[in-house]
């Protein structure tokens, strides 16, 4: 029996915004698509013919990195919040993410080990703080 010809699928057109939005994040974060598809927990192959444009709609691959994507830039931007809090020094703000920031590589592992130290130095800070503020906080 001779096989029938597979159908062909009309382009998607989020597929290039996708696309653009993917290599936009590896230009500006200076990552390849192999670091990406590492850091996104996403099959390399799979991400690397989607940015290539081999595929005419948007893969499972390609949903799952664009989601990380904007995942990791809420998770970036939660400070913008707190600068615009008219409670919060934004110079303080400033200070803790610069730190916080040189510590992490980008990866969620290394996110989730880096908020269990900070938070996990609270005892600490309230104890520093009620020394030097002249105050015992018990």
């Amino acid at each position: 029996m001779p096989s029938m010809p597979r159908k062909a699928r009309n382009i998607d057109p989020n597929a290039a915004i996708a696309i653009a939005k993917i290599k936009r994040y590896c230009e500006t974060n200076g990552v390849s698509v192999l670091a990406l598809s590492k850091s996104a927990n996403v099959a390399q192959s799979a991400l690397a013919r989607f940015v290539n444009g081999e595929r005419k709609s948007i893969t499972p691959a390609a949903k799952f990195t664009l989601t990380w994507i904007d995942n990791r830039h809420n998770q970036h931007n939660w400070h913008n919040e707190l600068v615009h809090n008219d409670s919060t020094d934004s110079h303080g703000c400033r200070i803790i993410g610069d730190a916080i920031n040189s510590l992490w590589d980008g990866r969620l592992q290394s996110a989730e080990v880096i908020a269990s130290l900070v938070l996990a130095l609270r005892p600490a800070i309230d104890i520093l703080i009620g020394q030097k503020s002249g105050g015992d906080k018990e």
